[in-house]
């Protein structure tokens, strides 16, 4: 069996989503611009691709040990 593990990065529009799981959230795009939110997002994959922890993993989330 061939087990894959993938970055999983969630996106919502909703803003009720985004305040009910902040602590999930990296930032809240409610108060951006579409402009704001696209930099934003290709800044935090960068980043992450770079080795900063998403919020999950951050949180201690591991769906692999």
């Amino acid at each position: 069996m061939l087990a894959v593990i993938v970055l999983v990065i969630k996106i919502t529009g909703n803003p009720n989503y985004g305040r009910a799981h902040r602590r999930r959230c990296l930032w809240d795009w409610t108060e951006m611009t579409l402009s704001e939110a696209r930099d934003s997002l290709i800044d935090s994959l960068h980043r992450t691709a770079n080795g900063r922890l998403t919020a999950a993993e951050a949180l201690g989330h591991r769906e692999f040990r």
